[in-house]
């Protein structure tokens, strides 16, 4: 069927358009046939624009293939070696990198997810994207998967075609495509490539889903594919509306660049608290459970108007009132310093000695200033930190780079942590991350006058 063959080439073509500008185009390369599939059609693509750039002399994206080993496969180094292999046949550069999979109490595909996605987010630069192929039965099993885990309208919008991953982008170019097409396209180009025999491992519930129900599902309804992914896009329009409209409430009557007004939020009706509400708490970070987000919001409904408010969001977390605003506090034990609002000049006590940050121009470089409503935030090592250190390439942990410094032990939880919002921008007058700094001009000194 060679009009399928050439539909589908342009259709991922067209997917691609939104990454013509990027530096590198990375390929998410398991060596199974979907990734196959993806590599293939790309370095296709991406030949056809050389070609045409050679007279026109416009910029075209270099192809690189990125392969994760979880080492959880008797044959993942074979795999891996023949990922290798094909990648040097089609003089693609590859980019193997052993994972290591820490379960903490998930599941083994969860913690093989978290591990694989780290590693993509280690090895991408500003302007690079990476495309994995999930295609779109992978969506129909997604939205099976966590329509019976009872999730969310979030959840349930499925698999997102695009979204931002680390310093770069993500994007699946062929959530759209049925697998029996990149079946086709495999063939009629004599593809080869590995078939992982956790696939067929029922105990796992993708597999479960993809075995056993789904057959079943499709036997009656041929068309439920297509109607699952349907149901994906209006559950993606769902999840912006319910946004748009949290902003609207949000916005109301607010002064506070974090704050909740309270007044404003007990006017609403209960389904435009809890929609408010949980949007709020995930914008400061603070997802919580369906039970816990209803718990909360009961709390709340049948507070007494004269009294404080101060629940629990989780261990060393509350919500408190403070001056007509719901607002997120941490106990003093836990985080020694909250939130402050940049005004030009910051001093913060600390275990090592007075923080300052000061605002100054100079040639050299220096913290950038927050945005507006950008949090400014001193904290402590928890564990689990990333950044990008200036001078470094590639991001890395904290813990490594306190490490790899030779900071000594008893200093290392008593530094002082610099965050713009959520993100890690500095370490005491130390090392600074490179997504926020500025080059010459205006920006923040960060001195730490140390005690004696």
């Amino acid at each position: 069927m060679p009009d399928e063959l050439s539909w589908f080439r342009d259709h991922v073509e067209c997917a691609l358009e939104p990454a013509l500008g990027a530096e590198t185009w990375w390929i998410a390369y398991s060596g199974g046939r979907d990734s196959t599939v993806l590599l293939s059609v790309c370095l296709d693509i991406l030949n056809q624009y050389r070609q045409a750039s050679a007279k026109s002399q416009s910029h075209v994206p270099e192809l690189k293939a990125i392969h994760v080993n979880h080492g959880l496969q008797p044959d993942a180094a074979r795999w891996a070696a023949h990922c290798k292999r094909v990648c040097q046949e089609l003089a693609v550069p590859f980019h193997a990198v052993n994972a290591e999979v820490k379960t903490d109490g998930k599941g083994i595909e969860a913690a093989a997810r978290t591990a694989r996605y780290q590693a993509f987010t280690d090895v991408l630069t500003p302007g690079d994207w990476l495309f994995q192929g999930h295609h779109g039965q992978d969506q129909a099993e997604t939205l099976l998967f966590r329509l019976v885990r009872g999730e969310g309208i979030a959840g349930l919008a499925g698999i997102p075609k695009q979204r931002r991953l680390g310093e770069g982008k993500l994007l699946r170019p062929l959530l759209e495509i049925e697998p029996r097409v990149l079946e086709h396209y495999a063939d009629s180009q004599g593809l080869s490539w590995i078939e992982d025999p956790s696939n067929a491992d029922l105990t796992l519930d993708r597999n479960f889903l993809r075995h056993r129900i789904l057959p079943i599902i499709l036997e009656r309804w041929p068309q439920a594919v297509n109607r699952l992914q349907q149901a994906s896009v209006w559950q993606k329009e769902a999840v912006e509306l319910s946004g748009a409209l949290a902003e609207v409430d949000l916005q109301a009557e607010s002064k506070s660049p974090t704050g909740l007004p309270f007044k404003h939020f007990f006017t609403l009706s209960p389904v435009r608290q809890k929609n408010l509400l949980h949007y709020w708490l995930r914008r400061q970070r603070v997802p919580l459970s369906e039970g816990h987000l209803l718990s909360t919001l009961a709390a709340l409904q049948q507070r007494d108007a004269s009294s404080p408010i101060r629940l629990p969001l989780g261990k060393n977390r509350w919500l408190e009132s403070r001056n007509g605003y719901l607002q997120i506090q941490d106990d003093i034990a836990a985080k020694p310093n909250s939130p402050l609002v940049w005004e030009g000049q910051l001093t913060v006590e600390t275990p090592l000695g007075v923080l300052m940050l000061d605002r100054a121009v100079s040639d050299s470089i220096l913290l950038r200033l927050p945005t507006d409503g950008e949090t400014v935030r001193i904290d402590y090592r928890k564990g689990g930190e990333r950044f990008r250190p200036l001078g470094r390439r590639g991001s890395c942990t904290l813990k490594k780079w306190l490490q790899e410094n030779r900071i000594p032990s008893r200093q290392r939880d008593k530094l002082p942590l610099i965050f713009y919002g959520g993100q890690l921008a500095a370490v005491a007058d130390l090392v600074l991350d490179e997504k926020f700094i500025v080059k010459g001009g205006e920006g923040i000194l960060i001195r730490l006058r140390r005690q004696d």
